[in-house]
């Protein structure tokens, strides 16, 4: 029986460093799902925030074509059309419709720039998936190896091995 321990310690090793590799290409492939699902929940934010803006500038500017519509009514039914403060009040709402239209415009493009750094990091997760399943591989292929070099007279018959190897006396 007592030949047979380092036998089934061997083979109990071999199964756990096996089943690390299983769950470190499971582990992987979550985390590169994850990111894809980050993407996609970054794609469909970025189009709800399109949307929102969408429908703000466009009663943004209902409400301008209102009031200079309630201008012109009020300036024409008083014969003011041709008057310095109707003038000027058209052209103060005009100017307004132009900021509002700026606005809406640089929160578009906040918004790009918002999905592009989620989209970012969504790959970067998929890379550190990749990059910690390398990593329990490689701890787990350490193990066999030190699991190995216990066997065989630890790192002292590791070298006396190598020395009768290479004919090193």
């Amino acid at each position: 029986m007592g030949a047979a321990v380092p036998i089934i310690g061997i083979g109990l090793s071999v199964m756990g460093v096996l089943g690390q590799k299983k769950s470190a290409k499971e582990q992987a492939s979550i985390m590169r799902e994850q990111a894809a699902a980050q993407q996609r929940q970054a794609e469909l934010e970025r189009k709800r925030a399109d949307i929102s803006n969408a429908r703000t500038l466009r009663a943004s500017l209902r409400s301008s074509r209102i009031a200079r519509g309630n201008l012109i009514n009020y300036a024409g039914s008083e014969g003011l059309l041709s008057s310095s403060g109707f003038q000027g009040g058209i052209a103060s709402l005009g100017s307004q419709e132009g900021a509002n239209r700026g606005y809406f415009a640089q929160q578009g493009q906040f918004n790009e720039a918002v999905f592009k750094e989620q989209h970012i990091i969504g790959e970067l997760g998929a890379r550190m998936g990749g990059a910690q399943a390398r990593g329990a591989n490689a701890a787990a292929m350490g193990g066999i190896g030190g699991m190995l070099t216990q066997l065989g007279g630890g790192y002292a018959g590791a070298i006396t091995a190598g020395k009768s190897l290479f004919g090193i006396a």
